[in-house]
């Protein structure tokens, strides 16, 4: 087992696929994330709203996860509560991106997390239901009943743990 490099799709390949998936994918940005992050999303073209606009400013987390279940959303958040699988189901969970923690700009932080998203733009399908701990160099996708890691590397290297 070790670190083996991913084929990541030329440029060209990767905006098709981000126009694709950003008519499909929808958020839903928690509070620890906040509105400047839902809006610098929909500057960019993605269906993005924060739980004020779902009308769901200052409820608990179960109210946030059933609310972006029923519509279908992905929680971008930096609540790592929202990991745990006995709270919160897969079955439950149409998927979860948790965040790095630090304090954040929010144009800088969604550009970089496009880039990450774009990355894995050929494998959208299967964030759904997914759990997304995004770190500095590092992204963990949980599933049900698996683990995948991911390393970012330099600027197009990707590498998959395996």
């Amino acid at each position: 087992m070790g670190w083996e490099r991913l084929e990541v799709p030329d440029a060209r390949e990767v905006n098709r696929l981000m126009r694709v998936i950003r008519k499909k994918v929808r958020f839903l940005v928690d509070e620890t994330l906040g509105e400047s992050v839902a809006a610098a999303l929909r500057r960019r073209g993605w269906n993005a709203k924060t739980v004020a606009d779902a009308g769901l400013g200052g409820h608990d987390d179960h109210d946030v996860f059933m609310a972006a279940w029923r519509e279908r959303r992905f929680i971008l958040t930096q609540d790592r509560d929202f990991l745990d699988r006995r709270r919160f189901p897969f079955h439950r969970c149409h998927g979860v991106f948790v965040l790095p923690g630090e304090s954040i700009n929010s144009d800088v932080f969604v550009a970089a997390y496009l880039k990450v998203l774009s990355i894995f733009a050929p494998y959208s399908r299967e964030y759904e239901g997914a759990r997304v701990l995004v770190h500095s160099d590092e992204i963990v996708i949980y599933r049900a009943d698996s683990r995948d890691r991911f390393k970012l590397g330099r600027p197009g290297e990707v590498f998959a743990w395996g």
